[in-house]
């Protein structure tokens, strides 16, 4: 099995390295900012005093590289294409990758979808492993960056005005692709910062449940296919309706009219509503559980949907009703609202509940028994408590049974208001289409590392934000072509570095061709195809070696930029789309017509249809036997060109002939049919074995025609 380090010399083991001898690794340990341990590889172990360096160990020790190397590159004996594939394939299909270079310029553009496809594979935005998980992947930028020139990047290449340019660009490009008015899923969050000077960061507490600086940001998507259309970071203190304001006005200003707002119970303030209303613009919002209109409509209506048959709604195991009641204490305004109790969720939250309960109803009856105070677990200290009234009293367990009864009674309601008056599966299906955003939201944070943004300044921390959305729009296409082929979106992201190309002895590379049919279901469907991974090769030992110039336009391998469409395809379509096509050879394919023949047959079709014909052979016509003999007698009668001497039987001898000059009336037909060669003038007579007393007939000239076969003469004759 070939492995990367063959061929790549052995050095010497740096006192500082450190050795993983169960994985054959030389390592280096170092302290996060989070304060946990990591690790880098720069290569592997061969000995206890000798390793074999990686591309991280060149990138990490430059100087200590090149005191064993010098100036020379070392080529990756295996390189892996198929994320840059897909990236690329997502940026043209989309028109991603135009409106990236174009706002952010040919360099900086590259360097962005870089870092782009470093967040998917390593579903992290840690730079310091930028170098290790990039290292032998083709990239859009040919060098590899460092941790340096990332933090120039983020805080001073990639600029607010360069950044608006890019999402201004974005939305015309999700209006061209058919985006113009639809439901948006607005959801807000924050994410821990280490950044203590930004304007941005702000104390707080995170949804991580860390007290610190936070960075609240908003993400907007199409409700109908999840497709993320812009976002707004600001403050982190700041109310969400202020987000909410900005986005509707830039994207009123990009064409996309916004049909309603879908928002979740964190945007469930009397602010936002008022917002929404003010600016004519529908909403359902999820109202929290201490609002008046989620309170009233419990009081109200809490027996009409709990397992109430009569309220039975289209959903498996969904109950629902509406009415009309304030949504806020200072509110008078009357609103739609529905109460739901989900089934499913009711039953299996009330049994956890009550599994906790018992579990620590136990654990207090047995500190009672040996009479020492214990504090109930979180969540369940207003159902039980254990106290004494003074030191020397005895201690006391009580249970309060009508407030554990309501809490399970409570499990799996929730309440929905709406700007219009709706019935309950109205409600709840336009509510469901928030589950985009949920979906988005789940990859920023779980698989595009942005939990932690570990920048230190405004600039960097709009940069990274603008970075997480490029990804996430590549990711959202590659998520969307799993969904469809029933495929698991982390899975097949791994599987792209199976596609890989590996170095030959003359240091090129060839594309290994050896992926199986449903490998390349993703890449097909991203229009890249085997001759696209054929025509990487020649620039994957330009980018290794550093020939690649900075800043030129990529080569797009053949790739077509077009806007998206949507196809209807057939069983036995989307079935071929599972198999390879061949590769075309030269020359139009076996069975097809070029442009004349269509036409040709196009104006035949329109004609009428020729009469049947009946039996026997057309009146007039001739069998092929008549037409030879009428072929031949015709040569027959053909008469010699004029001045050229012919040879004619002799009336005196059979065997003896005699010339005759041109003119001469009579000339035998035979010899004519038989292509006797022509003499010279005053040529004697000859016989027919060609001699004339000592002299002999000179050979015929290169022009005479051979003499056929006497039986074919006999034939001929009268």
């Amino acid at each position: 099995m070939t492995s990367k380090y063959d061929g790549v010399p052995m050095i010497p083991i740096p006192d500082f390295f450190c050795k993983d001898r169960r994985k054959k690794q030389v390592i280096l340990s170092f302290k996060k900012e989070d304060g946990k341990r990591g690790q880098l590889v720069l290569g592997r172990l061969v000995n206890e005093t000798m390793m074999q360096p990686n591309e991280t160990f060149k990138n990490q020790y430059p100087e200590l590289y090149k005191q064993h190397f010098g100036t020379g590159k070392i080529l990756p004996e295996i390189v892996s294409g198929g994320m840059y594939a897909a990236a690329l394939g997502v940026g043209l299909r989309t028109g991603l990758y135009s409106a990236v270079q174009e706002a952010f310029g040919r360099v900086e553009g590259n360097a962005v979808m870089d870092y782009a496809m470093f967040m998917i594979l390593s579903q992290s935005c840690t730079t310091k492993d930028f170098p290790q998980v990039m290292a032998e992947q083709i990239r859009f930028e040919g060098a590899l960056r460092n941790g340096s020139r990332h933090s120039h990047l983020f805080s001073d290449r990639i600029t607010e005005s360069k950044i608006h340019k890019f999402k201004r660009l974005w939305a015309m490009r999700c209006a061209a692709m058919g985006t113009k008015k639809v439901w948006l899923c607005v959801d807000g969050s924050n994410t821990d910062s280490a950044a203590k000077d930004a304007d941005l960061a702000a104390p707080g507490k995170s949804k991580s449940g860390n007290q610190g600086n936070i960075v609240s940001y908003l993400w907007a998507v199409s409700a109908e296919d999840g497709a993320p259309v812009t976002w707004v970071v600001h403050h982190g203190g700041v109310v969400d309706s202020r987000g909410v304001s900005e986005m509707t006005a830039f994207l009123h200003e990009s064409g996309i009219e916004i049909e309603g707002i879908i928002v979740d119970r964190g945007f469930a303030s009397q602010e936002m509503i008022e917002f929404l209303e003010t600016h004519g613009m529908k909403y359902i919002v999820m109202l929290k559980s201490n609002q008046r209109g989620h309170r009233e409509m419990v009081e109200k209506h809490l027996d009409d949907v709990r397992w109430n048959v009569r309220n039975a709604l289209p959903f498996s195991g969904l109950f629902g009703v509406t009415d009309r009641v304030r949504l806020f204490e200072s509110r008078t305004e009357e609103n739609c609202v529905g109460l739901f109790f989900d089934g499913k969720v009711g039953s299996i939250a009330s049994a956890r509940l009550l599994d906790k309960f018992l579990a620590e109803l136990g654990a207090m009856q047995k500190a009672l028994k040996e009479n020492r105070p214990h504090q109930a677990a979180n969540g369940l200290g207003k159902f039980l408590t254990l106290s004494q009234k003074s030191e020397d009293a005895p201690l006391k367990l009580e249970i309060d049974y009508e407030a554990l009864q309501t809490a399970v009674n409570l499990k799996g309601v929730f309440a929905i208001g709406s700007s219009e008056d709706l019935d309950a599966d109205v409600i709840y299906r336009l509510y469901q289409l928030r589950d985009h955003s949920e979906k988005i939201f789940l990859a920023l944070k779980s698989y595009l590392g942005m939990k932690k943004l570990g920048v230190h300044s405004d600039a960097s921390i709009q940069s990274k934000f603008a970075i997480a959305f490029v990804a996430s729009i590549i990711r959202h296409q590659i998520r969307e072509i799993c969904l469809t082929k029933d495929l698991d979106t982390n899975e097949e992201i791994r599987r792209l570095n199976t596609v890989v190309f590996k170095r030959t002895n003359g240091d090129n590379y060839f594309f290994v061709e050896a992926l199986a049919a449903k490998d390349w279901t993703l890449l097909k469907n991203l229009g890249v195809t085997p001759e696209h991974l054929r025509a990487m090769t020649a620039e994957v030992k330009k980018q290794f070696l550093g020939a690649m110039p900075e800043g030129l336009a990529r080569d797009f391998h053949g790739f077509k930029e077009d806007l998206r469409e949507e196809e209807s395809v057939t069983v036995e379509a989307e079935a071929a789309e599972d198999q390879v096509k061949p590769v075309r050879k030269p020359g139009r394919p076996k069975g097809s017509k070029n442009k004349k023949t269509l036409e040709r047959e196009a104006a035949m079709a329109n004609q009428p249809p020729a009469p049947k014909r009946g039996r026997g052979r057309p009146k007039g016509s001739k069998n092929k036997k008549t037409l030879e003999r009428e072929a031949a007698m015709a040569k027959m009668e053909e008469r010699p060109v004029q001045g050229s001497p012919r040879l004619r039987k002799s009336s005196t001898h059979p065997k003896v002939l005699r010339t005759r000059q041109v003119g001469v009336p009579e000339v035998d037909p035979i010899e004519t049919a038989i292509g006797v060669p022509d003499m010279k003038l005053g040529d004697s007579a000859v016989t027919i074995d060609g001699t004339v007393g000592k002299e002999r007939l000179a050979p015929p000239s290169s022009d005479a025609h051979e003499p056929r076969e006497s039986s074919e003469v006999d034939k001929l004759k009268p």
